[in-house]
């Protein structure tokens, strides 16, 4: 998961990408 991996110090992976997209959608609806 995203956080996870901002935790672990790793670059984000595609479904990091998509699950920021996700959020970002929901925030702005």
């Amino acid at each position: 998961p995203l956080v996870a991996h901002l935790a672990e110090g790793e670059g984000l992976s595609q479904d990091d990408i998509a699950e920021l997209e996700a959020l970002l959608r929901e925030l702005r609806a």
